[in-house]
């Protein structure tokens, strides 16, 4: 029986980690370095909702959760690339499922701003094709 090595993180992520909410997510996500950006993501989101801790980020009641969500989403559609949100956004959503909190999510990805093709054309015509 081969024994898999456990993922190594780095010293200010291990040091985080001792939060019960920021443990369980650390042991979700599969990928080191999807835990690595996703870590990122939650950072800016703890900043943007003020909170100290990532258990008291998983302690705030749902509906004010919505609403800050909600404003967050709207917030970035000002700041970034409509194609980055919801890498921002799935970060915060799998630490929140991860630690019990259910939010209507279908609500807030309908927040989303459209996607924007990165060369910014449509597709070829015919007559361009000849």
């Amino acid at each position: 029986m081969i024994r898999k090595q456990p993922l190594k993180y780095t010293k200010r992520v291990a040091k985080e980690s001792m939060e019960r909410s920021l443990l369980l997510f650390q042991h979700s996500v599969k990928s080191r370095d999807t835990f690595t950006e996703y870590h990122k993501r939650l950072v800016l989101f703890k900043k943007y909702t003020e909170c100290k801790t990532f258990d008291e980020l998983s302690r705030i009641d749902a509906k004010d959760l919505q609403a800050i969500l909600e404003n967050y989403i709207i917030s970035l559609k000002n700041k970034m690339n409509p194609n980055g949100i919801p890498v921002h956004f799935y970060a915060v959503k799998s630490f929140l499922e991860v630690n019990d909190v259910d939010l209507r999510w279908k609500k807030i990805t309908r927040l989303f701003p459209q996607k924007v093709k990165k060369t910014g054309r449509k597709a070829y015509s015919t007559k361009q094709i000849q």
